[in-house]
């Protein structure tokens, strides 16, 4: 059966030709047909009658393969000359009738209402000049991602369809020739087709860098979808088969006669490199995944350290806590590779995948324990989920500057501009945050306490702990200027002349009755037998944002003498640690707490760690964090993932 061509404009009024239906012009090119003749026909029958082209379209143009014979009265058909040329006639058909001109290259079969749809946007802005629905996988619904360098390589994944609703319904791009593109009336009649190209892609190509040239944008519908043909089996299947289905490619031949012609067009197809689109997709379809996948959850851990410190004892606690519940998510822990075989990351957490280096996949959510360092990671971070959620462990760094990148200040005001969300491990640590930068008001907020659960610090039994007790006073710290060790040092050296001292993390001392061990490398059991075997701690910081030697030697029921801070009272409220908590103020108040602590009975300065419960344990901070990521998870908008691309200013990838 021959399809007919069957016109509609006499059956379109005056009213809906105005304000409903736009007619258009339809142009196939099937020269690459490899099937039969029958197998053609009834392509072009459901082409038609199936999608609805015969009733709607003004006019229909088919270039049939040239192995194919069509009987020559079909006024449908194009036969005897190049797609280009074919293509070329089909303009002058649609300028000369003030249409629109549908061009579809290859099989694919897009309904009428997806074509309306089309036809619908241009009414949006009078400078759309092309319009291309999205393209589902001939495989499953997912949908085939924006092609890199105008076509010329393949952006690698597919974007979900479930992320789809949450993009803009309009994505502008460079010129880019797709399957199914429908040309705007205006356009078709200013277009040139004075091109030697023989292909219609190529043709194409040339006439839609010719409308850019004139201020006529290229478009996607991105809410509007067209499946493309399931793949024969002797066909090249998956990414690569769909993909140029969808956006056929130029021959190299093609694409440099188009540069040579029209320079400027290396420039715009940079544009599909760096659209900001293209990076959305990516990201959004990692927080909207297809049907039935979980969604991904990067945890940054390269801000752990080869070393023991406070840092790792948090970012190492949540991780302790994460593999505790019954979580959904699909987790994928990024570390320096020094760190992970340090602290034994692989063994330690084998229901986690482990990954180093640079992120290189896509996540829903990304959770830093620790605060960022440098500009550098908060954009590495954008550029692969689509929420960024950082634990703000303190601001010391910031305050004192000797140790800090300098350009810290800067790296932080981005955080609290433009992250989705900040954790802080103390109420202490957040007033302090809030004092130096403002939080933007779209950025979610929440104080999370490590844990303050004697078990989760706790590593020696009673029994090892009596049997490795000493005489020695732990004074505790590292070589930083704020945790004051030195100077602490030399005065209760004056005021307990016979007294025995074990410093963590301060200079050489030639006195005696100093033992000077030095901080970060030593290992981990070695600090707990310290803290177990000493009479009393003594940490003489003026600034912690949470200080877990004073949760962890309170664990262990010693006495500790801390500084005077708003932190330990916050602390102390909210734990049940068997040790006993004594605060200085100065020189005299010092040497007084510590002179009652020495002189206090043995069985009052030792008090057993006792069991307060999980839900004060690394498994709450983990429940809370990750609560806290869905949260953040449930206000995400494009709007605000745009806003902090463009605030970031990176060149991406």
């Amino acid at each position: 059966m021959q399809p007919s061509m069957k016109r509609n404009d006499e059956c379109l009024t005056r009213t809906e030709t105005a304000h409903e239906i736009e007619p258009y012009d339809v142009f196939v090119d099937l020269s690459q047909w490899d099937g039969g003749a029958d197998a053609l026909l009834r392509h072009a029958e459901f082409l038609l009658t199936g999608c609805g082209h015969g009733a709607a379209a003004g006019a229909v143009f088919i270039v049939p393969p040239p192995h194919v014979k069509i009987g020559s009265e079909a006024e449908i058909w194009l036969t005897g000359v190049t797609p280009a040329a074919a293509l070329s006639r089909a303009v002058l058909h649609a300028a000369t009738h003030r249409r629109h001109l549908l061009v579809l290259l290859g099989s694919v079969l897009p309904p009428n209402e997806s074509v309306m749809e089309l036809v619908r946007v241009f009414r949006r802005d009078p400078h759309f000049g092309s319009a291309q629905p999205r393209f589902a996988s001939s495989l499953d619904d997912s949908i085939c991602p924006f092609p890199t360098k105008a076509g010329r390589s393949i952006a690698a994944g597919f974007t979900s369809r479930a992320a789809l609703p949450h993009l803009p319904q309009v994505s502008i791009l460079p010129e880019l020739v797709a399957a199914c593109q429908l040309l705007r009336r205006e356009v078709v009649e200013a277009w040139s087709w004075t091109c030697d190209a023989s292909a219609a892609g190529a043709a194409l190509t040339f006439g839609l860098v010719q409308a850019r040239r004139r201020g006529f944008r290229c478009i996607a519908l991105n809410h509007a979808t067209v499946s493309l043909p399931v793949a024969p089996a002797k066909a090249e299947i998956g990414l690569l088969h769909d993909w140029k289905l969808a956006y056929p490619p130029l021959s190299n031949e093609e694409y440099f006669a188009i540069i040579d012609k029209y320079p400027d067009h290396a420039i715009a197809e940079w544009g599909l490199d760096d659209r900001f689109e293209r990076r959305l997709e990516a990201v959004w379809s990692a927080a909207y995944p297809h049907g039935g996948e979980s969604r991904r959850l990067l945890i940054d851990c390269r801000g752990l350290s080869p070393i023991h410190n406070g840092t790792s004892e948090c970012v190492l606690g949540l991780l302790d806590g994460l593999r505790q519940l019954a979580t959904k998510w699909k987790v994928d822990i990024q570390s320096d590779l020094n760190a992970a075989e340090f602290h034994s990351l692989t063994t330690r957490y084998p229901e986690f995948a482990h990954v180093h280096g640079d992120v290189r996949s896509n996540y829903a959510a990304a959770f830093v324990p620790n605060q960022p360092w440098g500009m550098q990671r908060i954009a590495e971070l954008h550029n692969h989920a689509a929420v960024i959620v950082f634990n703000m462990l303190d601001t010391i760094g910031w305050d004192i500057v000797y140790s800090a990148p300098h350009d810290i200040g800067r790296t932080w005001r981005s955080m609290a501009r433009h992250s989705d969300g900040i954790a802080y491990i103390s109420a202490y640590s957040r007033d302090r945050f809030r004092t130096r930068f403002q939080v933007g008001r779209e950025v979610s907020e929440r104080v999370i306490h490590l844990s303050l659960a004697a078990e989760d610090y706790v590593r020696l039994a009673s029994a090892d702990r009596t049997s490795v007790s000493e005489d020695y006073v732990l004074l505790f710290g590292n070589s930083y200027d704020h945790k004051d060790v030195d100077r602490t040092l030399a005065l209760l050296l004056d005021a307990f002349p016979l007294q025995d001292f074990v410093v963590l993390g301060g200079r050489d001392n030639p006195n005696s009755r100093v033992k000077v061990v030095p901080s970060g490398s030593l290992p981990e059991m070695e600090i707990h037998l310290l803290v177990a075997a000493s009479r009393a701690i003594v940490y003489p910081s003026f600034y912690e944002g949470f200080g877990l030697p004073v949760v962890q030697a309170l664990s262990y029921g010693k006495p500790v003498i801390v500084r005077r801070s708003e932190l330990w009272q916050e602390l102390i409220a909210r734990s049940n640690l068997p040790g006993r908590l004594h605060e200085f103020e100065d020189t005299v108040s010092l040497v007084r707490a510590l002179g009652s602590v020495l002189e206090a009975p043995a069985a009052e300065r030792e008090v057993d760690a006792r069991e307060n419960g999980d839900e004060n344990g690394w498994r709450r901070c983990a429940a809370e964090s990750i609560a806290f990521v869905e949260q953040c998870l449930r206000r995400i908008t494009v709007e605000k993932w745009r806003e902090r691309d463009d605030a970031l200013g990176v060149a991406h990838s």
